[in-house]
């Protein structure tokens, strides 16, 4: 037990009696504070509903977002992102808390459609991983009408949070990885999953993005 978790706002971290830098320096207990803090019994929804969820209303409002989960390899964002069949992460719950907004506030006046990519930065290269093609190939950003477009990159409509599920499945499959010390699978990109929403109102398009984006730690 090296991290105590004080409060919802707080953390307090001391070295492992076994380590050496216990035993041979005078390692005092530290204080790291937070905006909020999960200890080992929060859950899947728990998360969700303090980071994602304040997000939600202005996606579906038309305004872009972005979530960013960092760690070292092994730190379990895969499993914050992607979570399981029992224990779904933050993307299915969001895509499926999307789909039941549009469901309850769609009209005849409305049409709406729900689409998402999934890329990959490795060594400063992007890559599709959601292309149907057997090799990878690298794709090109252009820079215009004051925001960054990766081209040629691949969109899947979404009709169900499984859908989503079974996109990244196909995806971390694919993704960039190697054998680590404390991890046999472990992912060396960057991985971005966009939830792109288009809205049309009275012949209008409005379009946003959600993106979630999996930072790749360095191994310590």
């Amino acid at each position: 037990d090296t991290i105590e978790v004080e409060n919802d706002t707080s953390i307090i971290t001391s070295a492992p009696e076994s380590s050496k830098r216990a035993q041979y320096t005078k390692m005092e207990r530290r204080h790291y504070a937070f905006t909020h803090v999960f200890g080992a019994e929060s859950t899947q929804e728990d998360l969700f509903l303090q980071t994602a969820e304040p997000l939600f209303e202005r996606f579906v409002g038309g305004e872009s977002a972005v979530l960013f989960a960092y760690g070292m390899t092994n730190a379990g964002k895969t499993y914050t992102i992607q979570g399981t069949d029992e224990k779904p992460g933050i993307m299915p719950l969001l895509v499926q808390k999307v789909l039941h907004h549009l469901a309850c506030t769609g009209s005849s006046e409305q049409e709406w459609d729900l689409n998402i990519t999934m890329l990959e930065i490795y060594q400063d290269k992007i890559y599709d991983l959601l292309t149907e093609k057997k090799k990878k190939e690298k794709l090109n950003i252009r820079d215009g009408n004051g925001r960054v477009e990766v081209m040629n990159l691949s969109q899947h409509p979404l009709m169900s949070s499984n859908d989503a599920v079974e996109l990244m499945d196909a995806a971390m499959a694919k993704r960039s990885s190697t054998r680590t010390h404390l991890n046999t699978g472990s992912s060396r990109s960057h991985a971005v999953y966009s939830l792109i929403l288009s809205k049309y109102i009275g012949g209008r398009e409005i379009k946003s993005e959600f993106q979630v984006v999996d930072l790749a730690g360095a191994e310590r």
